[in-house]
């Protein structure tokens, strides 16, 4: 057989890409014109309508279900599994893993503890993008202090690093977050004019009529007195001197102007975070046909936000099998789905269990299926 097969040719190493020690620089484009690194788009998450779509997007993960599925596992690795996703805040866990998507990777620390002879996470810990890299190979590196250049080999089942669309070119991932740099940008330009435009041509003109005799101190002692007269509605003026308001009849076609451009770059974001506008910004052209496909859009997006987090929290899972039991040890799954659906595999092994005699808490049936204690009655078994 040809060696050639079994090996790699085309790696990152003999492609060209340029590395400083082994380690790939990250490609993003907005962080090499800038020296905040992160923290230029960790500003980003300041603007409401930024907040708005990226709290959204999470939102579409966070209020579905999750369970853990047994499949060929042990009972005992299922109810250690389960115990400790029943200890940890798993909502805020999600929470972190979907901030991979908008930074391009979220390394995790997990500190482990040892619980009744078995070693669990004891907590899992977000750690700063920056604070890391990644070399030719995709493997994760510590920028320590004493090692700044080429880094430190993290240890094994040590961290857990969701990354977004990650290829050998960008190890990185894609970011979100600099796709609407540039939007954030003039829509913060857009803004600033705005608010100058509008305390100029916001209120209506004063203006001042004096006779040709008039010296240039009652002139400017007039000027003083209308802008006292804008800015508190009084002014004590000569008998002899005409003022007129006078509103500006270009301030609202010129205001529309700064209007639109800030709506445009906020459909911009909303775009590149949940792939429509509808979901945010109606608009006098909405439609329900039109909002409907938005919202099937949004979704393929969730379903890719949820493979990203099962795919992690799987990998934790199977770190903590292989940490605490005999190697071949099936582990069991972290699964996302609707609130108000059914476990099909836990509800048939239930029904099996009743079958032989088993009788379950009322209480078991409204943790397990999410039921309310109110809407259904266990009968008394003979």
């Amino acid at each position: 057989m040809n060696k050639s097969l079994t090996q790699e040719i085309s790696s990152a190493a003999r492609g060209g890409l340029f590395a400083i020690n082994g380690i790939l620089p990250d490609p993003d484009s907005i962080l090499m014109r800038h020296s905040g690194g992160m923290n230029v788009y960790r500003e980003l998450l300041n603007d409401p309508h930024v907040r708005s779509c990226v709290t959204s997007r999470k939102s579409g993960v966070l209020s579905k279900g999750w369970h853990i599925e047994q499949h060929d596992s042990s009972n005992a690795a299922f109810a250690l599994v389960k115990s400790v996703f029943d200890s940890i805040d798993t909502d805020a866990l999600i929470s972190q893993i979907l901030n991979a998507p908008l930074f391009g990777y979220q390394p995790l620390e997990i500190i482990w503890k040892v619980d009744n002879s078995s070693l669990i996470p004891d907590r899992i810990e977000p750690k700063p993008q920056e604070w890391f890299a990644f070399t030719k190979k995709g493997e994760l590196r510590l920028l320590s202090s004493s090692n700044l250049f080429d880094g430190e080999p993290v240890p094994d089942m040590k961290f857990l690093c969701p990354r977004h669309n990650a290829t050998c070119i960008n190890p990185y991932g894609e970011k979100l977050l600099s796709s609407i740099f540039w939007a954030v940008t003039f829509k913060k330009g857009g803004l600033k004019f705005w608010v100058s435009f509008v305390e100029k041509y916001g209120m209506p003109w004063a203006i001042g009529k004096l006779n040709r005799q008039t010296t240039e101190e009652e002139a400017i002692s007039l000027r003083d007195a209308l802008n006292n007269m804008v800015q508190d509605g009084v002014a004590v003026i000569d008998k002899n001197c005409d003022v007129e308001l006078k509103d500006p009849t270009t301030r609202t076609a010129s205001a529309a102007v700064y209007r639109e451009l800030v709506e445009f770059n906020n459909d911009e974001i909303s775009k590149a975070l949940l792939g429509q506008t509808l979901t945010t910004q109606v608009g006098a052209s909405g439609s329900y046909a039109a909002a409907k496909a938005h919202l099937c859009v949004r979704e393929d997006i969730v379903q890719s936000d949820i493979k990203l987090v099962q795919t992690t929290l799987n990998t934790l899972i199977s770190w903590i099998i292989s940490l605490n039991f005999r190697t071949g040890e099936r582990p069991p799954a972290f699964v996302i789905c609707d609130k108000n659906e059914i476990n099909t595999e836990l509800a048939q092994r239930d029904e099996i269990l009743a079958r032989i005699g088993v009788a379950f808490s009322k209480e078991y049936f409204q943790k397990t299926y999410a039921l309310n204690g109110d809407d259904f009655t266990i009968p008394q078994q003979p």
